[in-house]
């Protein structure tokens, strides 16, 4: 494989994922059966048990393995797409290679912001003076999208989201009314966090699905990941307000606090409930409204009397009062 618009590609290297040692390729081994068994599971409409166990160790596997390869290494990135275009019905090739490739995307994000605060000169700068550009996402893994097995577009679908793809949005767009709900959820997650005006127009459509996870994750995006403030997305996290999951309505009353939109009346029939999450009571944290406080202190009657999150909440509305809001 060869990148040829990352000028590291050229560079020719014999590093391969989780080095050429026995222990490493040894990793590569099991996290190709564990997907093995993960997309037979699937297949066998196995909904719990195995097919979480064996989906759960892949994910484990898979970040172990990511973690053991330098994401600067070519090497690294060249076994990962050469997984992605196993041919024929090896479709746990695609998956581990999909999932790699994200995962390498992800830590050489981390690497070079972890260098930005190191020196005199930030990772961005030094790939700019040596002409490196950062990391764009193969054809290989665009591939995928038309795979014939779902999770392999879904794993697709995430490793997307960990490259710079605004420019190519209009190509995940059909997802959003894919029918497949694992499909619509891994497009949420990949766009989380996405400013760009496509990728908020997709995350306010996805909000209103009918999977919760979809909407879950998708009210996450726009409200905690996004730092755009505007009418339409703040008309998209107020329709959560009333909706069945208690995670989707916290994730939108954070993210309205967020934007200081008076969310008091919504949050205080929310922190009275039967069920109370910790993202509402962030909330409370963030609004530190005083009218708040009753509803707060009813909570320390049974929620853990330790617990950080609503001794911050009510330190911040007694702070609040202090000051005579």
């Amino acid at each position: 494989m060869e990148r040829m618009d990352d000028p590291r590609a050229a560079t020719s290297h014999s590093t391969e994922l989780g080095g050429s040692d026995d222990a490493g390729q040894g990793m590569l081994a099991r996290a190709l059966e564990l997907a093995r068994r993960s997309l037979l599971d699937s297949r066998s409409g196995d909904e719990g048990g195995t097919r979480d166990d064996a989906s759960d160790a892949l994910q484990e596997c898979l970040d172990e393995l990511a973690e053991s390869a330098d994401p600067y290494e070519a090497g690294s990135w060249q076994e990962a797409v050469r997984l992605c275009g196993a041919g024929g019905d090896d479709a746990a090739r695609r998956l581990v290679g999909a999932g790699l490739l994200g995962r390498l995307a992800a830590l050489e994000q981390d690497a070079g912001e972890e260098e930005d605060g190191e020196g005199d000169e930030s990772r961005a700068a030094k790939d700019e003076r040596e002409g490196l550009a950062p990391p764009t996402a193969p054809g290989e893994l665009w591939n995928l999208l038309a795979d014939n097995a779902p999770e392999v577009v879904a794993a697709a679908l995430l490793a997307l989201g960990e490259f710079d793809v605004d420019d190519d949005l209009s190509r995940l767009a059909p997802f959003a009314k894919d029918q497949r709900a694992a499909i619509r959820r891994a497009l949420a997650k990949a766009l989380a966090g996405s400013e760009d005006d496509l990728g908020i127009d997709l995350l306010i459509g996805l909000s209103e699905d009918t999977d919760a996870e979809v909407r879950d994750w998708a009210t996450f995006g726009l409200g905690s990941l996004c730092e755009r403030d505007d009418a339409a997305l703040r008309a998209a996290l107020r329709a959560r307000l009333d909706d069945a999951e208690p995670s989707v309505r916290g994730e939108a009353l954070l993210g309205l606090a967020r934007r200081g939109d008076d969310v008091s009346e919504a949050l205080e029939l929310e922190l009275r409930g039967d069920e109370v999450g910790a993202l509402a009571v962030e909330a409370a944290e963030v609004l530190a409204d005083p009218g708040l406080l009753p509803a707060l202190r009813e909570l320390e009657e049974w929620w853990d009397p330790a617990d950080e999150v609503l001794a911050r909440a009510i330190a911040s509305c007694r702070a609040a009062a202090r000051r005579g809001r």
